[in-house]
């Protein structure tokens, strides 16, 4: 190593945009919470079928929706971040140090 090391100034640590992500999970644990309240409050209603004469339950319905709501927010996440990133490295500047 030569000794030369770098600054970079312009960088945050990722913690001004926790409030994204604590937002995203509430809503998930929302929905999750509002399906174990369901199943406690009125099971019979999960039992029940989504349409007459059909075999899906609102169960199982609620539960598909859960998981691709949790798809869907981690997606959104990911576009979120990595276009505050790609704007974080844009606007470095680094500077060498010798």
């Amino acid at each position: 190593m030569s000794g030369t090391t770098m600054e970079v100034d312009g960088v945050g640590t990722g913690r001004e945009r926790v409030g994204l992500a604590i937002f995203l999970t509430l809503v998930e644990v929302l929905m999750f919470f509002g399906f174990i309240t369901l199943a406690a409050v009125s099971p019979a209603t999960l039992a029940s079928p989504v349409v007459d004469g059909s075999r899906i339950t609102v169960a199982f319905l609620y539960g598909i929706v859960i998981l691709i709501a949790g798809v869907l927010l981690i997606g959104l996440y990911v576009l979120v971040e990595n276009a505050a990133d790609s704007r974080d490295f844009v606007s470095i500047q680094p500077k060498v140090i010798r």
